[in-house]
């Protein structure tokens, strides 16, 4: 079961990063919930956010760089790198090229990413986009 859910995730971060935001109806469940720092998020509310994301850095990939699972979870560190040519968290576009570290859970079940915590260096990423010293 580990094995598997870490291929679904790998195969959706993958998607993800070539635009086939179609990927999240097949793989994230509609009742999921996605946990923030301050925030969480609904299945819509979460797809506008990736697109959102996306928009403001539509060359970012996701650089998996560990991923293990256990159970139900499936826990990955990725470095996120892309180029700030959109509006992103109502930053206008700098052309800045930024890399952050992020840190995710997942849970899954039935073969869905069904509730998900996410963590990722915010203020590194507003210091590139210079909006902080």
């Amino acid at each position: 079961m580990a094995k598997k859910n870490k291929a679904i995730v790998r195969h959706w971060i993958k998607k993800l990063d070539k635009h086939n935001f179609e990927i999240m109806d097949e793989i994230v469940s509609p009742d999921v919930t996605f946990h923030f720092p301050g925030n969480t998020m609904t299945f819509d509310a979460y797809k506008q956010f990736v697109n959102a994301v996306y928009e403001g850095l539509p060359d970012l990939h996701h650089e998996i760089e560990d991923m293990i699972a256990e159970g139900d979870r499936v826990a990955m560190r990725v470095t996120d790198s892309g180029t700030h040519n959109g509006v992103f968290m109502g930053v206008p576009p700098t052309g800045n090229k930024v890399t952050v570290s992020a840190m995710a859970i997942f849970r899954l079940a039935e073969g869905k990413i069904v509730e998900g915590w996410e963590e990722m260096d915010m203020q590194n990423l507003m210091q590139q986009l210079e909006t902080i010293p």
